[in-house]
């Protein structure tokens, strides 16, 4: 019975011991924050392709002028998302919001980054464009 009883708790100890080495062991992940943002996508030069409000609700994103929810991954650094159109945002924290870039996910084998992205939290500013230069 002895036996039994030593055997069964050192079972019970590996089983706590492989549990808490499990929850320590997973890779840290961050998340984009919840709430309201402006969306801007942008060329290099910083001239802006388009920009409109979104919202962040756990891992989703909505679109706010057509309530499109779309599913957010997160990664060690913020979060990705794909649109139904190809193109695959990756955002990591930059300051209070998030930057990033767009990459076309039709490309086989070499993801293409086609535009930067920023989530920007609403009541800031948004990135603007630079002053168009004629001369060049």
């Amino acid at each position: 019975m002895q036996r039994t009883r030593t055997i069964g708790a050192a079972v019970a100890a590996v089983g706590i011991a492989a549990a808490a080495l499990a929850t320590t062991t997973t890779p840290a992940q961050a998340r984009i924050a919840p709430g309201r943002y402006t969306f801007t996508s942008f060329y290099d030069n910083g001239s802006i392709i388009t920009q409109y409000p979104v919202y962040v609700r756990g891992n989703r994103i909505a679109r706010m002028r057509d309530w499109t929810w779309y599913d957010i991954t997160p990664t060690k650094r913020g979060g990705s998302y794909a649109p139904e159109d190809g193109t695959r945002f990756n955002f990591w924290r930059k300051g209070n919001g998030y930057v990033g870039v767009a990459y076309d996910q039709w490309i086989p084998r070499h993801p293409s980054v086609t535009a930067r992205a920023s989530l920007t939290p609403a009541g800031t500013p948004a990135p603007t464009a630079p002053p168009l230069r004629l001369d060049n």
